[in-house]
């Protein structure tokens, strides 16, 4: 599966001008997707629009990964930033579907393992002896977990389906 993601991946990368870095993709999704797709979730924007942003997220969050690699261009600022940009794509889906949507200790669960997260990324941002943050292989089959199940709830899954499928991710 990961060797067919970054085969596929890198024929994408390999399309691309090469004065577009990682890092822009990166932002991209901070400042573009992220807030639009939860002005979407909060609007209630047609389902396909939605579900579009959201493929459009989980695409760029492995692309920014990929060129990296591919063009050797990895930086800890992009990895510190991919990581942040992962929780504010997830949690305000998960915050805005999951409420209602997930069995109430799950959807805790969920809240609280991004949280910390992201409040371990900002004090690794805010610390003078510069503390890394680096994606793992359990977080990305982690972001999938949860591409899957807002997939899953943005498509109408039925909730025991969706809590099934939230449980893995936890």
């Amino acid at each position: 599966v990961e060797l067919r993601k970054e085969h596929l991946l890198g024929t994408i990368v390999s399309c691309l001008p090469t004065r577009l870095h990682p890092n822009h993709v990166t932002w991209f999704r901070l400042i573009v997707v992220c807030p639009v797709l939860a002005a979407s979730l909060l609007l209630g924007w047609p389902r396909w629009a939605t579900v579009a942003l959201a493929a459009a997220g989980f695409i760029s969050d492995g692309l920014d990964g990929t060129m990296a690699r591919l063009r050797n261009q990895k930086t800890a600022l992009g990895a510190t930033l991919d990581g942040v940009a992962d929780k504010l794509l997830v949690l305000p889906a998960l915050w805005i579907l999951g409420f209602a949507r997930l069995e109430p200790a799950i959807f805790i669960l969920l809240l609280l393992r991004d949280a910390t997260i992201v409040g371990y990324t900002t004090i690794a941002l805010a610390s003078r002896e510069k503390l890394t943050v680096r994606s793992s292989r359990p977080g990305k089959w982690y972001m999938a977990a949860v591409f899957c199940l807002l997939l899953a709830m943005l498509l109408g899954a039925p909730k025991p389906a969706a809590d099934v499928v939230a449980a893995i991710a936890v």
